[in-house]
């Protein structure tokens, strides 16, 4: 599988792309790419984990209302913290773990590759994510930061009621492979779980103690594979093993050489 090239410019060709871009500037505007929301929104009746329910309906109440002749709408929340988009922190498996205030904001910030690997192709052959499917995806040696837009997406996971135990997730040699082969940094995947329910403790322990930083339940349902710039921030929950994050993409655009 060949991936397209992140879009990079240098020497001459930077300085003829900024004449190109500033000769276009004047004569007409140009719209950046569209920031795309991968985040779920947090709603009664979303997956949380090993519910056959869903989020309570209770999970924000009113603690003050304008209609009771309060001054203020004022919500209370009573949730997970891994509920819906979230990342984890290395808290959460790891006794001493890094809380999730402690994150690397250069790893939260910067481009990501999205990768799609679908169920039942010839790459899975319908099983979880192993260190032998990753090799077979052939990731560019240098990506930091990897989205994994499975199978979990085309089943529409993230918008079922009932938890998914039989969601696509790596298991523990893909984990060892990503920290030991690789120079990712950060994995993304579009369920509530990284690592795969039979491997869940080994995968996230082999990924907190390499460094890698793990979101989770990720919309990656209106995301094409390629090279975007991600911003995902979870909220400072000082002391936390997780939080819930607002994450957005934008894709990345080549400039090609006919334009300049």
């Amino acid at each position: 599988m060949v991936w397209l090239q992140r879009p990079r410019t240098s020497g001459v060709l930077l300085l003829l792309a900024l004449s190109a871009a500033a000769v276009a500037a004047a004569s007409c505007k140009h719209a950046a790419a569209p920031y795309i929301d991968v985040t779920v929104p947090v709603r009664a009746g979303m997956p949380i984990w090993e519910s056959p329910r869903g989020l309570p309906k209770h999970w924000r109440t009113l603690h003050l209302q304008l209609a009771d002749g309060d001054e203020v709408n004022q919500s209370w929340l009573n949730l997970d913290a891994h509920t819906g988009t979230h990342i984890d922190a290395p808290a959460h498996f790891l006794k001493g773990g890094s809380a999730i205030e402690d994150l690397d904001l250069d790893v939260l910030i910067g481009e990501v590759l999205v990768v799609e690997v679908p169920g039942g192709s010839n790459i899975t052959g319908g099983s979880n994510i192993t260190a032998e499917v990753l090799q077979q995806l052939a990731l560019p040696a240098d990506v930091q930061r990897v989205m994994l837009k499975t199978d979990n997406t085309e089943k529409g996971l993230m918008a079922q009621r009932a938890f998914a135990s039989n969601y696509t997730a790596l298991d523990s040699t893909a984990a060892a492979h990503i920290t030991g082969s690789s120079s990712i940094k950060l994995v993304g995947i579009d369920y509530l779980s990284i690592g795969m329910l039979e491997d869940i403790g080994e995968t996230h322990r082999t990924l907190f103690k390499g460094g890698v930083v793990v979101i989770e339940g990720l919309d990656l349902s209106q995301v094409q594979r390629g090279w975007y710039h991600q911003m995902c921030l979870p909220a400072k929950l000082a002391g936390s093993d997780g939080a819930p994050v607002r994450c957005v993409l934008q894709q990345l655009v080549t400039v090609k050489h006919t334009e300049l």
